[in-house]
């Protein structure tokens, strides 16, 4: 899906992207509202750009992955976080 600022469903495949970055075993995701707005579905291509639209002059808002599970956004302005979510 590209560059851009990736979000799940479930906090499963969150989790899975968490890494081990802190000594005491301790992990961080957001809990967030998301605008996707006008976005492409079943993109899956990282190594390119944001999807264009068909008209051949604009951007998708946002892509998905095939089964509309997990979304990228590519603007901040389009990401609101709510909560931080720390667990072990």
């Amino acid at each position: 899906m590209g560059q851009g600022i990736y979000f799940s469903k479930t906090s499963y495949i969150s989790h899975l992207y968490t890494g081990d970055y802190s000594e005491n075993g301790e992990k961080f995701i957001f809990r967030a509202r998301v605008l996707l707005g006008d976005y492409s579905h079943g993109y899956n291509r990282e190594d390119e750009e944001r999807p264009m639209k068909p008209c051949g002059t604009k951007y998708y808002d946002a892509s998905s992955d095939l089964v509309r599970e997990n979304f990228c956004v590519y603007n901040n302005d389009q990401c609101l976080p709510e909560y931080i979510i720390k667990y072990i």
